[in-house]
């Protein structure tokens, strides 16, 4: 018990010095941020866009900050005319984004450690464009995606292109999300299906 305690005082230690650290990484990397940002662990920051984080987001980047999440860490790729934008007392646990349209994600929203969220396909989903002498990485499909206020994304869950979740919806841990899916109603599974309602307060 004592143990526990000493590391978690020198966790608490080392995040003091770290997030000076983190500002100073988005800042050299053209992030946009409010000054109450909190970032626990190392970020990895990949930008030719543009990336907005409003107040008090706070980000977990490490395996010790959110064991739930393994070994890995949050992740933002934002490729060139790409637009990210997170709203405030948003939440995000060692969490993997790529965008090359548009992501929005609302304020008061918690997304699980180890979710991965990309509006873009990566590679042609036409095999003519996919490889060969006619390969064309600019075939690649992409649609932007919106997260609504409040909603809450269960651990390693992937959000996928052209997604619109709405206000206080839930999905469940190790979801696939692909379309429109209404506010206050609680989806799971691969492909994501509607399971019911949240409970009213």
């Amino acid at each position: 018990m004592l143990w526990l305690r000493i590391k978690r005082k020198i966790r608490m230690s080392a995040n003091i010095i770290m997030n000076p650290v983190n500002k100073f990484c988005l800042s050299i990397n053209g992030v946009q941020f409010e000054s109450d940002v909190n970032v626990i662990g190392k970020i990895w920051i990949y930008n030719e866009g543009t990336i907005k984080l409003g107040h008090n987001v706070k980000i977990r980047s490490a395996e010790w900050s959110n064991p739930i999440g393994g070994g890995t860490k949050t992740q933002f790729q934002v490729m060139r005319s790409g637009y990210l934008e997170i709203g405030d007392y948003t939440g995000l646990s060692n969490v993997a984004i790529t965008c090359v349209e548009s992501i929005m994600i609302g304020s008061n929203v918690l997304i699980g450690a180890g979710s991965k969220i990309y509006d873009t396909d990566f590679h042609p989903l036409n095999p003519m464009f996919r490889y060969g002498e006619a390969s064309d990485i600019e075939q690649t499909k992409h649609k932007a995606i919106v997260v609504e206020d409040g909603v809450f994304i269960g651990a390693n869950a992937t959000i996928l292109k052209g997604t619109y979740i709405g206000k206080n919806s839930i999905i469940g841990a190790g979801s696939v999300v692909t379309g429109n899916i209404p506010a206050n109603e609680i989806w799971g599974g691969n492909p994501a299906k509607y399971i019911k309602q949240v409970p009213k307060v």
